[in-house]
């Protein structure tokens, strides 16, 4: 959320997969954890300074992009002080097997993930 506020967002939408955390968020469920109250106070003085906040939750096993892209980053290390490039996720009305596509297989011996984890590191 400081990510957020810090590039100008007015309008946030959190999604999580937890549904303790996020009914705390909302304000339905009190936070009873000690340990967790710093977290959610910080979490209180965040949320005014956006016009608009919602917190929504989606179970795990509908969460399945987010399970995605969660393991593609548990696979590469990125050195401190590395600028990453936004990854541009496109949305389309058409099924992807309408669209034609050409894969060719690599000659190189780099596994599969070579590419993605060279795009990241640029």
């Amino acid at each position: 959320m400081a990510a957020a506020i810090e590039i100008g967002i007015e309008k946030l939408e959190v999604v999580g997969d937890s549904n303790l955390v996020v009914s705390q968020a909302n304000g339905d469920w009190k936070v009873k954890e000690e340990k967790l109250k710093p977290y959610h106070q910080n979490l209180e003085d965040l949320i005014p300074q956006f016009n608009k906040v919602t917190f929504t939750h989606v179970p795990r096993l509908k969460n399945q992009f987010a399970n995605v892209l969660a393991t593609l980053a548990s696979m590469v290390e990125i050195p401190i002080g590395v600028k990453l490039r936004p990854i541009i996720i496109e949305q389309r009305d058409t099924p992807v097997y309408q669209y034609v596509m050409a894969i060719d297989e690599p000659e190189d011996d780099h596994p599969w993930y070579y590419d993605i984890w060279r795009f990241v590191e640029r």
